[in-house]
């Protein structure tokens, strides 16, 4: 897992060079609904020209036969490199509100407040490639899909994919 990591970051940090002219907006605010990542708020901010850095809050949903239908608080931390918005704005596309293609490393973290098992208390890393499309002034949906390692305090690591689809609204 370290040397995907190790990789992914590699190639983001070695074409930041090529991209010039179109960039990321300085600031984007919006609420988003999520298939598996629930209702959310985020905010995202301008690193560079092609690279933002994403703050979320969120509520994680989902069911197991253990525990049944579950709903968590989370926050997350994501670094977000769009690598084809010079592409689209050469071709005419939009590129408004960071509508692009986009490589990041998203860091999760959740605890249940309603159960002590450590099972319930979890911290990700989700390498992830993603679209984003804005639809009119304010509407958006986003694509995502990836790799989870999934670290679990005082127990084992799993490895998993992560899928998410995402309708929103930008401020």
């Amino acid at each position: 897992m370290k040397a995907i990591i190790s990789t992914l970051i590699f190639i983001i940090i070695s074409t930041t060079g090529f991209a010039q002219q179109a960039s990321v907006e300085d600031r984007i605010f919006g609420l988003q609904l999520g298939l598996t990542s629930g209702i959310s708020a985020y905010y995202e901010h301008k690193l560079n020209h092609s690279f933002a850095l994403r703050t979320e809050v969120f509520t994680t949903w989902g069911y197991s036969k253990s525990l049944g239908f579950e709903i968590n608080p989370a926050i997350a931390l994501e670094p977000k490199y769009y690598y084809n918005l010079k592409k689209r704005k050469e071709k005419g596309k939009n590129i408004a509100k960071n509508s692009g293609n986009y490589l990041s490393l998203r860091s999760m973290y959740w605890k249940d407040p309603f159960y002590e098992d450590s099972r319930k208390h979890r911290m990700y890393l989700l390498p992830m490639w993603g679209m984003r499309r804005t639809i009119g002034e304010h509407f958006s949906y986003e694509f995502a899909a990836g790799g989870a390692y999934e670290i679990v305090p005082k127990g084992k690591d799993e490895l998993g994919l992560s899928i998410d689809f995402r309708i929103g609204y930008t401020f």
